[in-house]
């Protein structure tokens, strides 16, 4: 009561006591939007200064890295200036990473073209030690009667038919002898299954406030997982069937990539990172806590089913493309000793990959009776 008489007597009771009854409906709706406004502008104030102050998450920066590239017009993919640097990175003529080469292949060289995003970009590591580099450094060892050089056609993001247009725009006049795909993540997936699904797939539409607001955005993403996670523990896994629907997304892109390379013979890789199924469900949440942000109905034990079925949708795939398609990341352990993160590899990881993309190509090479093997062989 005490409270209720010092309003009562101060200058805001007074004032109150003067209004009507619909004006004091008013007067108390302004104060709560005023009350709820004031508290959105200090947590935006407080979200934006605890972004500026915070030390910068452990890892490669691939945002920033993103961020140098050029938007391109329509669907073509960004790109990286040529002859330049982005993020202490040289990009060779063609805008790409990696040497530069000759556009007319010397006789006695083997050429590869390596396709895929950020894994095998490598940012995180030295040019030589890339992917690419590191394969033909094998295979120059194995075959010394030959030459050996490479161009990799990738970027952070890259997908499937952002190869496919750069491989008829920047690889098809380079006369590569062999393609090597590591390509076809579930993000793409998901957003391809989204595109041809009435019901929007599962990909997640941000509400515009929170793409506006910080403050917003943090507490809209905290509250998303939690939901997230608890409505997949109460709905339980979802079924094989509707996880490998999305997994066959994968198809229409891998055509339109085919179509591309022709008839060069291409390798493909089975996409994976850290994530598999035999998990423990906390190293799960882990590894799918950025892509649980950008869907909605999906839990960490789904997504670990759909990167299953998903590589499996892409070797029955290759088979039908007459690819030739290995899994090697499936054995690569998932461990920090093997990756920098959830999905790129360390140094010890690519020399893993490297020694079994090198056991695939050489046969690969040898059916095709380069002159240089035959004398290496004879």
């Amino acid at each position: 009561m005490r409270a209720i008489d010092l309003i009562s007597g101060a200058w805001l009771g007074r004032w109150l006591s003067r209004l009507t009854e619909r004006q004091t409906e008013i007067a108390f709706g302004a104060g709560t939007m005023l009350v709820v406004v004031l508290g959105l502008a200090a947590g935006e104030v407080l979200a934006r200064s605890y972004d500026a102050l915070r030390a910068p998450p452990p890892g490669f920066d691939w945002f920033a890295l993103m961020a140098e590239m050029k938007p391109a017009d329509g669907d073509a993919p960004p790109r990286f200036a040529p002859g330049t640097e982005a993020g202490g990175i040289a990009i060779n003529a063609l805008g790409f990473r990696g040497p530069d080469i000759a556009a007319e292949k010397p006789d006695g060289t083997i050429r590869l073209a390596f396709l895929g995003d950020s894994k095998l970009f490598s940012a995180e590591h030295a040019e030589d030690e890339m992917i690419a580099a590191q394969v033909v450094d094998r295979l120059a060892a194995r075959a010394p009667a030959c030459g050996f050089d490479q161009i990799t056609v990738a970027g952070p993001a890259y997908t499937m038919d952002h190869l496919a247009q750069l491989v008829r725009t920047d690889v098809a006049a380079l006369e590569p002898d062999l393609h090597v795909v590591l390509s076809g993540s579930m993000r793409d997936v998901l957003h391809l299954h989204a595109d041809a699904d009435t019901r929007g797939g599962y990909t997640l539409h941000y509400p515009w406030l929170v793409l506006q607001s910080r403050f917003v955005d943090k507490l809209f993403r905290a509250f998303h997982l939690a939901r997230q996670e608890r409505q997949a523990r109460h709905e339980g896994p979802k079924p094989d069937g509707e996880l490998a629907d999305i997994a066959q997304a994968i198809d229409a892109p891998m055509d339109r990539l085919a179509d591309a390379t022709g008839p060069t013979p291409v390798l493909a890789i089975g996409y994976r990172g850290q994530l598999r199924e035999g998990l423990p469900l906390d190293e799960q949440m882990a590894h799918t806590r950025q892509l649980r942000h950008e869907t909605r109905g999906l839990g960490a034990r789904d997504l670990a089913r759909l990167n299953t079925l998903l590589v499996t949708a892409q070797d029955q795939a290759a088979q039908c493309l007459g690819w030739t398609f290995i899994d090697p990341i499936a054995d690569i352990a998932p461990v920090s000793d093997n990756f920098t993160d959830q999905s790129h590899f360390s140094r010890q990881g690519i020399a893993q990959l490297s020694d079994a993309i090198a056991d695939a190509v050489m046969p690969m090479l040898a059916d095709q009776d380069i002159a240089c093997l035959s004398e290496a062989a004879g």
